[in-house]
């Protein structure tokens, strides 16, 4: 008995990753990474936020869900300067991109992982999904795809944080 539960103890660990918890749980630091800036061309780097709170949020441009969570981060940041929103696409094409933001309008930060290199470091496993990290670095909540409670629940959090 001793063996069937070690063994599944460990498989269960092994797995924890699939499900988005390795690198991006709650409690840990942030990995840090430089991806470009999608409107300035200018590499940026998660370390050059410390001290603010980030919303770092994984988002694509065939992902449905993202057409309503990128808008409402959006405002959350331009309404709280003590917040950063960092928006990492994972798109295959950079234009498919910069045509999304044009066409919602979208005033944030946009970095562009095009190797999947960020997404892969924080195993995520939806899009979208928000990551919620803390002036010191460390991530203080997840949240894996979108419903319509997320924006509240994100500005609830934030609150704690601040």
């Amino acid at each position: 008995m001793k063996i069937v539960v070690s063994t599944i103890a460990v498989l269960a660990l092994i797995n924890l990753p699939l499900f988005g918890l390795g690198p991006a749980s709650v409690g840990k630091m942030a990995p840090n990474f430089k991806l470009k800036n999608l409107k300035s061309g200018e590499n940026i780097s998660l370390q050059d936020y410390r001290g603010k709170i980030v919303i770092l949020d994984f988002w694509a441009t065939w992902c449905a869900p993202c057409k309503e969570s990128l808008p409402e981060l959006a405002q959350l940041a331009e309404e709280n300067q003590s917040l950063s929103l960092l928006a990492v696409n994972i798109d295959d094409k950079e234009d498919n991109a910069i045509r999304f933001l044009n066409k919602y309008d979208l005033q944030l930060t946009a970095l562009f992982d095009e190797n999947k290199d960020v997404v892969g470091m924080y195993e995520i496993p939806a899009m979208p999904s928000a990551i919620i990290i803390d002036q010191k670095g460390y991530i203080r909540f997840l949240h894996l795809g979108y419903n319509k409670n997320h924006f509240e629940e994100i500005q609830k959090e934030i609150k704690e944080i601040q």
